[in-house]
């Protein structure tokens, strides 16, 4: 097998355990819905019958294979409205729900709903097998007290950002279960780096929609 072919079937083996096909977000609907994380795994419970032993009918709950999508910095599309948080694809007019660059931005995070999403987010990288990182540059000390410790614990991960900060690099720099994914001379190459070895291709994947059909289609 050529070098490209072992590259792109190490990349699929980590992005296959990372991506799911459901998702949740916090939110009760996709296109307009209520913040309303209490009752968001009833999205993802499976309720199937069972017979027991005596020929009695009960139910069985499971789990479905899902992803779940935290933003503790809010979105564009989340929005404040009498006092309740929503979301929407429609622009209207309220105050948007979205911690910006700026000094107060450390304060802003322990407020909801973003609290929520930060504490969620520690939470599962702590529990995490595997984790995907995505145009992220490491300049969040709230979530990588957290990372940064998985990451040096070993556990695999696949970073695709167009350009490794310096914090990035250096984070990175020396861990081998981390494959990096990032943009080359122009915008048209990839360097992907495993185990330390770094090689260049005539691809965009350091594009998320780039790698998607070029990796993992």
């Amino acid at each position: 097998m050529c070098p490209l072919m072992n590259m792109k079937t190490h990349i699929q083996r980590q992005a296959e355990c990372l991506l799911n096909r459901g998702k949740i977000t916090g939110f009760n609907s996709y296109y307009c819905g209520m913040h309303d994380p209490d009752n968001e795994n009833d999205k993802i419970k499976v309720i199937t019958q069972k017979r027991n032993t005596r020929g009695a009918i009960g139910v069985n709950v499971s789990i479905k294979k899902h992803v779940r999508i935290l933003k503790p910095h809010g979105s564009l599309d989340w929005y404040e409205v009498n006092g309740n948080v929503i979301r929407t694809q429609i622009n209207i007019d309220a105050r948007r729900l979205i911690i910006t660059p700026g000094t107060s931005k450390f304060k802003a995070g322990y407020q909801q709903p973003f609290d929520y999403h930060r504490e969620s987010a520690n939470r599962n990288i702590k529990q995490a097998k595997a984790i995907l990182i995505i145009g992220y540059g490491f300049n969040d000390e709230q979530l990588e007290v957290h990372l940064i410790k998985k990451l040096r614990e070993g556990i695999p991960a696949l970073i695709i950002t167009k350009e490794l900060t310096p914090n990035a690099v250096r984070i990175c720099d020396g861990l081998n279960n981390v494959t990096l994914v990032s943009v080359g001379d122009n915008d048209d190459k990839t360097i992907v780096s495993i185990n330390g070895i770094e090689t260049d291709h005539d691809t965009k994947w350091w594009s998320l929609a780039e790698f998607i059909d070029g990796v993992l289609i």
